[in-house]
């Protein structure tokens, strides 16, 4: 799932560069449809994929079966559909930039580190991986975040949970105390995740490191309020 596209080489030393390796997961119709919903800004392709066993003391893997799966898949086109359609005023997910050279963000590469490894996938994969640059956190000085008003307006909780509402004129969101209003052409599935709620504890899970503990402000590491005002900085400066 992700920016998969078509590999620049093939050789041995860059095998990997052609390769995803993953989970494969058995979805009904309804959740089908709610990860679709989650992906919007992606194509859902049939692909067909296989699973294998890592034979660690041989450093081979055996291939065990074969099947057909969806898969999330950007493209420049897509790109450039998805832009026409919320020029337009449709309801649209967000437009991601499509570029080979982009780096991940730091949690994002590190979530599939994590996963990679407690799953089991191959370890010259992992070690690929692990290989990878990244975009550290961006730090986050609300005094330097210029707002929309002045002076900035103060926010009751029943306020922003009324912004729930078909009928309302705005959509907010709060983290970390601030409130933030969301483009007005979210999926509806995004409505419901985000309008009208504090997603602090929400960003904070969403660290790749987060475990159980996360119950309360807190019970914070020092990475996931690292990673919660890399999501403010992003909010902030526009990029949802």
């Amino acid at each position: 799932m992700g920016n998969i596209c078509k590999a620049e080489s093939s050789s041995e030393e860059n095998k990997y560069k052609s390769e995803v390796h993953g989970s494969i997961f058995a979805l009904n119709k309804i959740d089908k449809a709610k990860l679709d919903g989650m992906e919007a800004s992606y194509d859902s392709v049939p692909m067909e994929v296989h699973t294998y066993k890592d034979d660690y003391e041989n450093s081979t893997k055996k291939i065990l079966e074969k099947y057909t799966c969806f898969t999330y898949i950007f493209t420049q086109e897509k790109g450039e559909r998805l832009k026409k359609e919320k020029e337009e005023g449709k309801d649209v997910a967000l437009v991601p930039v499509f570029r080979r050279d982009r780096k991940p963000g730091l949690n994002y590469l590190e979530t599939l580190i994590r996963g990679a490894t407690e799953i089991g996938l191959e370890k010259g994969y992992i070690e690929y991986l692990k290989s990878h640059s990244a975009i550290g956190f961006h730090p986050f000085d609300i005094s330097a975040v210029k707002w929309p008003t002045d002076p900035v307006r103060l926010f009751t909780m029943s306020e922003v949970e009324k912004s729930k509402s078909p009928e309302a004129q705005a959509r907010y969101m709060v983290a970390k105390g601030i409130v933030f209003e969301l483009p007005k052409s979210l999926p509806k599935i995004w409505i419901a995740m985000f309008v009208g709620n504090d997603m602090t504890l929400f960003f904070a899970k969403r660290w790749a490191w987060s475990d159980d503990s996360v119950k309360d402000l807190k019970s914070l590491q020092q990475g996931q309020k690292d990673y919660i005002n890399d999501q403010l900085w992003l909010l902030a400066s526009g990029h949802w």
